[in-house]
Order: C-alpha cells, then structure tokens, then sequence
C-alpha cells in the first residue's frame, strides 16, 4: 500500500473513532406516569383498523354483543362501552 492511502486511511480511522467517541447518548426523562387521552390517542386506533366501521362494532346493532359509534362519532359513549358495559369484563380504566 503506497503512503498517502494509508495516510489516508488513518486520517479517516481517526477522526471516525473521534467522532463516535465524542458523540454521547442523548438521555431524555420519561414520565413517571404518562396520562392516556381517550380521543387523542384510543379513538385514532379504533378508526385505523376498522373497529368503529359499519362491518364491525359501529353497525347499528354492534357485534359480538359490543357496539361502538360509527367512526368514533360519540367518544363518551365509546369510552363507556369499552370501560363499564360488559360487566366491566374489557377494561379496568
């Protein structure tokens, strides 16, 4: 190998190394407890796959014995259907 390409192979070795070494990981504080908004973040997941659709839980009659809104149009009710009917069997909010 000729001088100046080891040169500069080692010029690069070095100042890769500096740079990953100089470089530290950003450390970002989370929540102690992070607060889940039922429109904000809930209501988006349901309309994603289709839940609150006419074919599944947003026709008129629901299914399976659940109903939601159709595409999420009453979040109080949807949140009410998830948390207290069923007999509290969906979820624990």
């Amino acid at each position: 190998m000729n001088m100046p390409r080891l040169f500069i192979l080692l010029l690069c070795f070095l100042l890769s190394a500096g740079i990953v070494r100089g470089q530290q990981p950003a450390v970002v504080a989370a929540d102690a407890q992070q607060l889940v908004d039922f429109d904000n973040d809930i209501q988006p997941i349901l309309t994603k796959f289709g839940c609150n659709s006419g074919p599944c839980h947003g026709k008129a009659r629901g299914q399976g014995g659940f109903q939601l809104s159709l595409l999420g149009f009453d979040s109080q009710q949807d949140h009410d259907a998830i948390t207290k009917e069923g007999r509290g069997r969906r979820v624990f909010a």
